[in-house]
């Protein structure tokens, strides 16, 4: 019987003193979302930014104009140790240990470029209901989901372009040996595509010995949908004898001048429903 009421003891207390603890994190953890807020809403991003160290990581991105901090709801969400402070529309998780409490994600505290919110609009992204940290990994630079939009369709990474097998040419105009390439580039897309979009590459070897000999840069020209140009390369000086000769190979390739954000913007069809199919499919 004593040792009944010994183990029942010590269990009653051991509870009281988890909660306590619990209770004194709670406490550290709302006055630590207060002073955040208090840092962000001085535009002190800097002492913010100690806080919540993940930030700084976030390239482009800043704090929120306001957080209203009036009233601060914290929940636990994992034992002791991983709780949730909520101020009006702003969530921030942090993790606690007995000396400190840090911020390790949040949701609608960080203001996103706005290609962000772009994106995320025309693919059904809800994005506030989906914490900070997730977004950035999917939307940030090479991020999950501007990969995945991509390779949707793969064509828009070449513009929807291809280049087809050409001629070289070669000419000795008085004293002055050139040699040049022409290429069809042909736009297999509904879409106008700017010639500043893009860049067509060459590359020359000599047949006999597989050398590279030269690589050189057209600039690419206007295509109108569904048609094709005759691209002109002029740029090949001191190949006249290896292509008098016919020793010349050569390949073509088209070099997009946008990064992911423009490319997608301009040229991606969204339809609304990437965000959940890809979410669906458990990409990350």
């Amino acid at each position: 019987m004593m040792k009944t009421k010994y183990f029942l003891f010590i269990s009653l207390l051991t509870t009281l003193l988890t909660l306590s603890a619990c209770g004194s994190r709670e406490d550290k953890v709302a006055d630590a979302a207060k002073r955040f807020a208090e840092a962000a809403n001085n535009g002190d991003e800097m002492a913010c930014r100690d806080m919540y160290e993940k930030l700084g990581k976030m390239n482009d991105c800043h704090l929120v104009d306001h957080i209203n901090d009036d009233k601060v709801e914290v929940v636990a969400i994992k034992g002791d140790s991983i709780f949730e402070a909520t101020m009006d529309k702003v969530k921030l998780v942090f993790r606690c240990n007995d000396n400190v409490c840090e911020i390790i994600d949040s949701r609608m505290a960080v203001e996103f470029p706005s290609i962000f919110y772009t994106i995320a609009e025309g693919t059904g992204m809800p994005m506030t209901k989906i914490s900070d940290q997730r977004i950035y990994s999917m939307l940030g630079k090479n991020g999950g989901f501007i990969t995945y939009l991509k390779g949707q369709n793969y064509q828009i990474n070449n513009l929807f372009l291809s280049v087809s097998n050409g001629r070289y040419y070669w000419n000795n105009n008085n004293g002055t040996t050139n040699c040049y390439m022409t290429n069809n580039v042909t736009n297999s897309s509904s879409k106008h595509i700017d010639g500043s979009d893009y860049n067509v590459e060459f590359v020359v070897s000599q047949r006999s010995t597989g050398k590279e000999l030269i690589r050189v840069t057209a600039p690419g020209q206007s295509i109108m949908p569904n048609s094709s140009i005759l691209l002109t390369n002029n740029e090949i000086k001191g190949l006249y004898s290896i292509a008098v000769n016919q020793d010349l190979n050569w390949y073509s390739s088209i070099k997009v001048t946008l990064d992911d954000y423009a490319l997608l913007k301009k040229y991606y069809d969204f339809k609304g429903n990437e965000y959940s199919r890809y979410s669906g499919s458990a990409n990350d």
